[in-house]
């Protein structure tokens, strides 16, 4: 994992990540202050700037954007029990309830699931959902 340092907080970046693209679209990476640990998640193509092909629909884009998250939190020695609060976004109502099954399966194995809150917005390029995301970091893990 790579970083930046900025104002008391660091950026880390999964290693391989298009960084030139995250910035333009205002991304970047998992921001680190406090103990905690905040970044989001999309089902985007960085280089085409597209929603993934397979999300095609709202159960699957949903657990792509959920396996992004267990996946940078992996790179930082993390997993999905440190996954404290989640703010999804959808830019339809009626998604809610299928991107709500897909989160409770995602997290089933967890005794108690994350915190979550939903609002309905507009979302980046074609994609449907995202996902903003807290996590509990362990800084000896980002060592």
């Amino acid at each position: 994992m790579s970083g930046v340092r900025n104002a008391g907080t660091d950026f880390l970046y999964v290693p391989g990540s298009d960084r030139e693209a995250m910035a333009r679209l205002g991304l970047g990476g998992i921001a680190v202050a406090a103990g905690r640990g905040f970044f989001g998640s999309m089902a985007i193509n960085l280089t085409t700037l597209t929603r993934l092909e397979d999300a095609d629909t709202i159960a699957a884009e949903t657990r792509i954007c959920l396996d992004e998250v267990v996946h940078r939190l992996g790179v930082i020695g993390g997993s999905k029990a440190d996954v404290v609060r989640v703010i999804a976004y959808a830019d339809d109502k009626a998604y809610i309830p299928e991107m709500w099954a897909a989160y409770d399966e995602f997290f089933a194995d967890m005794p108690e699931k994350p915190k979550r809150t939903t609002l309905v917005a507009g979302i980046a390029v074609d994609c449907r959902l995202e996902f903003e995301v807290m996590v509990a970091h362990r800084e000896e893990a980002a060592a």
